[in-house]
């Protein structure tokens, strides 16, 4: 397998390498990180001297799960069209950002909840639910991304109510929705719109969030 000593993508994906070679290259890693696992928990258990090898099997016990657990991932990604960072990162990212603002706002008219606090609970909780089927494969996730705008825009349009939010997060939002489209975003697919639309929206969103909640 031409992947490189790290496995890493794109080298490791479907478009360099569409055979068997990389699943069995990670399957003999699983093999070998678990033969790894028992010998470090082995020595753990058993050593009595040789400090040098007590850290050695410590350092196997607490990284060789986690490279485990990606090169898993990555194998799902090969052959079931997962995709477990790229969308969901961006909710792990904002949706804390959301909470803030939302108790900025409150804070800030002298409020004990903003208004519409139930809505937005359950447009956050929507776009949580509706966030996760990223990770199952859908191919062309316009469907999904409309229904993911219209939460946002319940959260928009609660948080307005109060006080005008951020203008270029309103942007990054507009962006959002013709990224929806789905021949329009197999056009704009790698491309330097997506990165803008990426960044407005987490800049402004995720970023102004915490500075808000640490001025606040």
């Amino acid at each position: 397998a031409g992947t490189g000593w790290t496995v890493y993508p794109p080298l490791s994906g479907n478009l360099a390498h569409r055979g068997f070679s990389v699943d069995l290259t990670i399957f003999s890693l699983h093999l070998a990180g678990i033969s790894s696992i028992l010998g470090a928990i082995n020595f753990i258990t058993t050593i009595l001297r040789a400090t040098n090898i007590l850290v050695t099997a410590i350092l196997l016990l607490l990284s060789l799960p986690v490279l485990a657990g990606a090169i898993t991932i990555l194998l799902t990604d090969r052959n079931f069209n997962t995709s477990f960072f790229d969308p969901s990162e961006v909710y792990i990212l904002i949706l804390p950002g959301f909470g803030l603002v939302s108790h900025i706002l409150a804070i800030s008219r002298g409020k004990k909840e903003p208004v519409g606090s139930i809505a937005i609970v359950h447009a956050i909780l929507s776009i949580g639910v509706l966030g996760t089927p990223y990770i199952y494969g859908w191919d062309r996730r316009g469907f999904s991304s409309l229904f993911l705008r219209s939460h946002h825009s319940y959260c928009y349009s609660y948080w307005s109510k109060t006080i005008g939010f951020v203008f270029l997060f309103t942007i990054g939002g507009l962006t959002g929705i013709v990224l929806s489209n789905s021949s329009l975003d197999i056009v704009l697919h790698d491309t330097y719109y997506v990165v803008a639309h990426f960044h407005y929206v987490l800049s402004i969103g995720a970023v102004f969030a915490i500075f808000g909640g640490i001025a606040l």
